[in-house]
């Protein structure tokens, strides 16, 4: 969960603003590059968040099954990018190949940890998927009516990434985080005016 809410902080203001990060960065944006970036932190999210399981996994030491299972749905990646590529498929559609088995290997993880670790699917569901979903749906929609309406430039990308940034932290803490969670934020941020002072 708390990858997820570090990740999309960060990932967030960059989705939305693609298109001027890469204009400021490349000055000429090939053809499908806005697209690639976005799609790859969409997949960058979904490694991320699945890191976790596969330490659960790891610190078991039963990772035999684990793996055969998880490796054989990743390595369907790339049979399946071709076969979408030779229909007449866009370059992007890989990504998109990558993120569907992503899902799917993510699903798996859950699955497996459950027998490895007596993991409850429900209380990891409403306690971290609901969560993150939760957080996502109501950090997204101010940012993206200020992409809406404002012309793409400098003073707009600083206003929707700010927005962004600020939506989302708030959104996580008062409604990601649990009580435990928030004090824990609550003392570390005490720790750190301590040591500045």
């Amino acid at each position: 969960k708390f990858t997820f809410f570090l990740l999309f902080v960060i990932c967030m203001p960059l989705f939305l603003e693609t298109n001027i990060i890469l204009a400021i960065w490349l000055k000429e944006v090939p053809s499908y590059t806005v697209i690639f970036l976005r799609l790859i932190l969409i997949t960058s999210i979904f490694d991320a968040i699945s890191n976790p399981l596969i330490i659960s996994a790891m610190a078991t030491g039963k990772v035999k099954i684990f793996e055969l299972i998880i490796g054989s749905i990743l390595l369907l990646i790339l049979p399946f990018s071709y076969l979408i590529l030779k229909l007449g498929g866009a370059p992007y559609s890989v990504f998109i190949v990558h993120i569907f088995f992503a899902i799917v290997a993510y699903i798996a993880r859950l699955i497996i940890i459950r027998q490895l670790i007596s993991i409850s699917l429900k209380e990891y569901i409403i306690n971290v998927i609901y969560k993150c979903v939760f957080v996502m749906c109501l950090s997204i929609p101010l940012p993206l009516y200020l992409k809406h309406i404002l012309d793409d430039n400098l003073s707009s990308f600083l206003l929707i990434s700010l927005t962004s940034v600020i939506a989302s932290v708030t959104a996580i803490y008062f409604v990601g985080l649990d009580i435990s969670e928030k004090k824990y934020i609550k003392s570390k941020v005490l720790d750190y005016k301590g040591i500045v002072k």
